[in-house]
């Protein structure tokens, strides 16, 4: 059913194919918890972004988010709804691809 969400938002986006076939393991069912569930949506994120994995510590989890600035980016449905931004991850991911990394750099205040 997840999966079945995610391509029906982002599957006519330029970088969806392209990426896809990455991110599909971490909904076929075999894990069995929400934690892997996690790691593994992280590891891909991680992974299309060029960021090295790390272990995550609770201080991590419970510290307060930087701040971001505002950085448009094309977005498949922009044209019809506007830019929306504050989106997921993988949004940027399926609609820059490879860019999405210059677009996070571009968020730092």
């Amino acid at each position: 059913m997840h999966w079945g969400a995610i391509f029906s938002a982002y599957g006519r986006t330029p970088f969806f194919e392209y990426y896809a076939d990455d991110l599909m393991p971490a909904f076929s069912g075999d894990i069995e918890s929400l934690v892997e569930l996690d790691a593994s949506i992280d590891r891909f994120c991680r992974n299309a972004l060029g960021i090295n994995p790390r272990e995550v510590t609770l201080d991590d989890a419970t510290s307060t988010l930087p701040e971001v600035r505002d950085v448009e980016y094309y977005q498949i449905w922009a044209s019809r709804y506007g830019f929306t931004p504050g989106l997921s991850v993988l949004d940027l991911i399926f609609n820059m691809g490879p860019e999405a990394p210059l677009v996070l750099k571009a968020m730092q205040p």
